[in-house]
């Protein structure tokens, strides 16, 4: 249903007002007096749009321009549209609402009414129109004098160089001779004084790029370093790329999934012409299986995150995705939420409105982009990670309490174990009631703090309570307000006393566990004569970091600029600074480097990446082991040799480019370096410090003709420190090696070695094989 202006009504013209306790004022735009003694509210607006990106203020005129999506979560279905409506190829308008201050007034320009919407499924409008289209309009910048206003347009790769006076909804008409091409997914803009040069930041291209706004055309673009692996940053354009994923050029998975996350809203997009569906999962213990098949009509359900799918089992609130048909993916089978996750490639044609699926090359791609993404830290939690006295009963109650429901206890069915990546879910099934006709898949319990803002239930006998923040709230539908209400349903069993024990429970739901800890991303900054409360954090922070088990909380780094040269560094276990420049500072001997004019900010960076924040990414010491990738064929080189560094980093034309990760060299024992026969390869190197094993590889190349697979020995690259039976000894540390299974995938061999065990990770999750502790490395 929706507002219109006097009562809720839904398609049926049918007055459901008195089923909503509660109004939606929808305030977006609010002016605050910054020069009152308390700052204060001075005017709010509404009608600006759903999901509001960015705003800019006419230097002339003092009007707000807001770039915006409305969401037209008011039509249902999805499908070709044969027996009813359809928001396929149309889930939200892109427009930029032009706000009078004074007035309060809201032009909303919809900057694709040039599209025809009501094509047949699998048709297009034409190229020249689609070349008209804007989507998921970002960052906004106006010209010196307010004549222009430029729009980048995120799902579209491009600019738009919008003259002001066409924004108006009565008169605008999208132009593509205005737009600017830039690279893949343009998400920031900065223009300079004088107005000559635009600076575009790139987010899904990882590039800065500058414009002449006189001829509208790039002059420069410049990539930037990136830590993220192949596997991310070719998937992301399927979430954003409006012209890679609708036939229209106006929508994409981020039109919903705003940022890979949610839109807090409600959708009903089963499909009328669509059959019904086997239900194969898996149910937890205790729970009966009613729901044989899947009804292609579903009913409102809210947008779901797809970030930390990952171990979550089948998607979708329904679990109707069901993950069944898993395949060999580089040589291994892939997961069920992988297999799960591609079953989403005909939304693509019946929601998105692209012609026809992506290819399996394709849907590949987005699928590893999916599997990558996780959750924040939950802000609610304390940042040390302990829990108050509410949270710890409820967790108690979530854990102990095994007659909750008929099934059990919470933790029966939405699994806790957060060392094993289960924040509220196995992935399994459960029979959700009497009163709720389908079985759903139980879901993670990360977000729920995300759904606050709805107080009115209209299964209760409440008065209405005024105005909300947002009119979805908890369950499926999004139509339980609190969850006071969700836990007064009679399914559940609390110990008395019932109210506090509820209470309890909602504490602990709001502080749940989420994929990183609290402290994640925490910042200090420290000058001389700090505040105590600067130096209580900076303490928690060195206290956290030093945080190992169940799992480790941060690495902490730390960045300032000494006497006009960058330093940075990262605490070690020994509560000693390891530097960039490779000297070891105690904290006293840091802190005296800080003043008023130069600071230190400290960082809790996640667990992993400390040492590529810290001390890589830059001038790195002179025995250090540098990495580098060729993305052309998937490959790692590491090298110690002053000479190699120094020519590879001087022609980045050859594709082989620093990935950050460096260990230091040094010990007793040389590592042979070997490389394939230039034909028939195997082209890549390999490494070893087993003596035994580099006299036999040092064999088999005079035995094997080079006409033949073989590898060749090129000599002693670098120096290192043997394992005693897979460990490392003091003041070193472990060098893992991981293998590309390149025999099974019939491709050439190569090996990846690095002392980062999240740069590990990110290729045994692309199908590498991780080999273990090889070498040990000096401690850093």
């Amino acid at each position: 249903m929706k507002f219109d202006g006097s009562a809720w009504r839904d398609e049926a013209k049918t007055n459901w007002s008195s089923s909503v306790k509660f109004s939606l004022p929808d305030y977006d735009l609010f002016a605050i007096d910054a020069n009152a003694a308390v700052p204060a509210i001075a005017r709010r607006v509404s009608g600006v749009g759903t999901t509001l990106f960015n705003m800019a203020v006419h230097p002339q005129s003092g009007k707000v321009y807001v770039s915006n999506t409305e969401a037209r979560n008011h039509v249902r279905f999805e499908g070709p549209g044969t027996k009813a409506s359809t928001v396929r190829g149309n889930v939200a308008e892109s427009r930029v609402s032009v706000v009078d201050v004074a007035t309060g007034n809201v032009d909303a320009v919809h900057l694709n009414s040039h599209v025809n919407f009501s094509l047949a499924q699998g048709e297009a409008i034409s190229a020249a129109n689609k070349a008209r289209s804007l989507s998921q309009p970002t960052s906004l910048v106006f010209s010196p004098g307010g004549e222009t206003l430029y729009v980048a347009a995120l799902g579209s790769n491009k600019v738009a160089a919008l003259p002001t006076n066409t924004l108006n909804s009565a008169t605008f008409s999208a132009d593509s001779s205005q737009h600017i091409a830039v690279p893949d997914g343009p998400a920031g803009l900065a223009l300079n004084a004088a107005g000559s040069r635009l600076y575009v930041y790139s987010h899904t291209a990882h590039r800065i790029s500058i414009v002449n706004t006189a001829t509208r055309s790039v002059v420069g673009s410049t990539i930037l370093f990136t830590p993220e692996s192949m596997r991310t940053r070719d998937g992301r354009r399927f979430l954003y790329d409006a012209n890679l994923t609708s036939s229209n050029g106006t929508t994409a998975c981020a039109s919903c999934h705003t940022f890979a996350d949610m839109d807090h809203l409600a959708w009903d997009l089963g499909n009328p012409d669509d059959a019904p569906k086997n239900n194969p999962n898996a149910y937890v213990s205790n729970s009966p299986k009613t729901t044989p098949r899947f009804h292609p009509m579903k009913g409102p359900m809210t947008t779901q995150t797809l970030r930390g799918m990952a171990g979550n089992g089948p998607t979708h609130w329904r679990g109707d995705r069901t993950g069944t048909n898993r395949q060999n993916v580089r040589g291994a089978l892939e997961t069920l939420e992988e297999a799960s996750f591609k079953e989403f490639n005909p939304a693509f044609v019946g929601l998105v409105g692209r012609q026809t699926p992506l290819s399996d090359a394709e849907m590949q791609a987005f699928t590893d982009f999916a599997m990558a993404l996780k959750m924040p830290p939950n802000p609610v939690r304390a940042l040390d990670n302990s829990l108050t006295a509410a949270e710890t009963a409820g967790r108690n109650i979530y854990l102990n309490q095994n007659n909750m429901t008929l099934l059990g206890s919470c933790n029966h069915c939405h699994t806790l174990d957060p060392t094993a990546g289960k924040f509220g879910t196995g992935g399994l099934m459960t029979f959700e009631g009497f009163r709720i006709t389908e079985n759903f898949k139980v879901p993670q319990l990360r977000n729920v703090y995300q759904k606050i803002g709805m107080f009115g239930f209209s299964a209760d006998g409440s008065a209405p309570t005024g105005p909300q923040i947002r009119g979805f709230g908890f369950s499926n539908d999004g139509g339980t307000d609190t969850l006071a209400s969700f836990f007064s349903d009679p399914v559940f069993n609390f110990p008395a006393p019932v109210a506090t024990s509820r209470a309890q429970m909602a504490a602990f739901m709001l502080a749940m566990d989420s994929d990183y800890l609290p402290v994640v991303g925490q910042q200090v900054t420290l000058r001389p004569g700090t505040t105590a409360a600067v130096e209580a954090r900076l303490a928690l922070l060195k206290q956290q970091a030093q945080v190992n088990a169940p799992r480790p909380a941060c690495d902490l780094v730390v960045r300032g600029t000494i006497d006009g040269a960058p330093y940075s560094g990262i605490l070690r276990s020994d509560s000693a600074w390891q530097m960039r420049t490779g000297e070891v500072l105690s904290d006293t001997a840091l802190r005296a480097l800080a003043s008023a004019a130069q600071p230190l900010t400290f960082t809790c960076a996640p667990p992993g990446n400390g040492k590529r924040l810290a001390l890589n990414g830059g001038p790195v010491a002179s025995n250090a082991v540098v990495e580098y990738y060729l993305a052309s064929v998937d490959q790692y080189f590491i090298t110690g040799s002053a000479n190699d560094i120094a020519l590879l980093d001087a022609h980045p034309e050859s594709g082989w480019s620093r990935t950050g990760e460096w260990f230091k060299q040094g010990g007793s024992t040389p590592v042979c370096r070997f490389y394939g026969s230039v034909s028939p390869g195997p082209n890549s190197h390999f490494y070893t410090a087993v003596q035994s094993e580099c006299d036999l590889l040092k064999t088999l190349q005079t035995q094997i003709p080079a006409t033949q697979p073989r590898l060749n020995f090129e000599g002693l690259d670098f120096t290192t420190t043997p394992t005693t039976n897979g460990t490392c000894p003091a003041n070193t540390v472990p060098v893992y090696r991981a293998y590309n299974n390149g025999v099974n995938r019939n491709i050439d061999g190569n090996h990846r070695f690095s002392t980062n065990p999240a740069a590990l990770a990110d290729v045994v999750a692309r199908g590498w094989l991780h080999e273990g502790v090889v070498m040990c490395a000096p401690a850093y």
